[in-house]
């Protein structure tokens, strides 16, 4: 006759359930650990008048500051993340050197970009614009 061993299976078994359930939780924070994040686009809005100062709204509408929009791609810039860049414009223009200042940040990026012109594009909002790889507007935008 065989001798029942004291505890029986009881050992074995909340051993594996433990184990199991280890093997679980490893398996759930690996799953929601991301070692490569997915690629962004960034979007950059350059809306009403493009000044040296800063933002207002008013007879115009909003303006868009070159220190801003230059803050923003600075950190596009910087961000690996981010694998593009959208500007969307709807900017009758502004100041020359503001203009130039965008437009340069936006050549130096590093990343695609592509300008998407809404109602207007016109003197600097279209400076800016031809700095990205791209130009998509409406037929009936102004834009020039």
């Amino acid at each position: 006759m065989q001798r029942k061993k004291e505890g029986g299976n009881w050992p074995i078994i909340v051993g594996s359930i433990l184990g199991l359930i280890v093997i679980v939780l490893a398996f759930m924070t690996f799953k929601n650990f991301d070692v490569n994040p997915k690629p962004k686009i960034a979007v950059v809005q350059l809306e009403g008048p493009i000044t040296l100062t800063k933002t207002s709204t008013g007879f115009l509408g909003s303006t868009s500051t070159t220190r801003q929009v230059i803050e923003d791609l600075k950190k596009i810039k910087k961000d690996d993340s981010i694998k593009g860049v959208i500007v969307e414009i709807n900017s009758p223009g502004g100041a020359v050197v503001a203009s130039q200042e965008i437009a340069n940040a936006v050549k130096s990026l590093g990343k695609p970009s592509v300008a998407v012109i809404h109602e207007v594009g016109a003197s600097g909002g279209y400076w800016v614009a031809s700095a990205t790889d791209l130009i998509v507007a409406s037929e009936v935008s102004i834009t020039g």
